[in-house]
């Protein structure tokens, strides 16, 4: 039997994906998956590429952790339903499993290829809900964005300084600085992290050299 692209990836959504992930306590809405567990959203997203055509198909898979208690301390509005755009730790897929693969790319209109695709793509959402286990509480959540350079950092920065968590603070201050040391931007950063330093009444660090 042949099938078109796009048909292949929502066969292998419904027949595969979707049991997969509620077997691991995901709810499936629409391209978006969630558990919620301990205080905590994990959030997997599938996002067609802007390039998929009739016999061409492309797929991002965005990962997310996300948690209202975290988001209230730091003064954010309440979101009911948060989006994987809306967590405070996002990666794609490939950055967490190491696959090195950027999209699931569906070419073959075969039973050969959706198996194949199918059987790969359930390998990397098992390395994530791996992955996404070893983060259990709010406090785990804050190390994983402090170890993997959380986009939101201003955030992360707030939250140590508002818990006066200062062996944290000065961990994610440096390391902020060595991600940046051969940046141009590395004096806007240590400018912009002492004026939320000073913002919550703690002395101005310096990056290390």
């Amino acid at each position: 039997m042949t099938y078109s692209v796009k048909e292949i990836f929502e066969e292998i959504l419904k027949e595969s994906v979707t049991p997969f992930l509620k077997k691991h306590g995901y709810k499936k809405q629409n391209y978006n998956f969630r558990k919620t567990e301990n205080g905590l959203i994990y959030l997997i997203n599938f996002q067609a590429s802007g390039h998929n055509s009739v016999d061409y198909a492309a797929y991002y898979v965005n990962c997310g952790i996300f948690c209202a208690e975290f988001e209230s301390i730091v003064g954010e509005e309440f979101i009911a339903n948060p989006k994987e755009v809306d967590c405070l730790f996002r990666e794609r897929m490939e950055r967490i499993t190491g696959s090195g693969k950027q999209q699931i790319e569906i070419i073959e209109s075969s039973d050969a290829g959706k198996i194949r695709i199918t059987n790969e793509l359930l390998s990397e959402l098992e390395k994530v809900i791996s992955f996404f286990g070893k983060t259990k509480t709010m406090d785990d959540l804050v190390d994983l964005c402090i170890e993997r350079h959380t986009f939101f950092y201003e955030k992360i920065f707030h939250y140590l300084c508002i818990k006066k968590d200062m062996i944290r603070l000065e961990n994610f201050f440096q390391k902020f600085g060595d991600n940046f040391k051969d940046d141009d931007r590395f004096i806007f950063f240590e400018s912009r992290l002492n004026d939320i330093l000073v913002s919550h009444g703690i002395g101005e660090m310096k990056f290390k050299a």
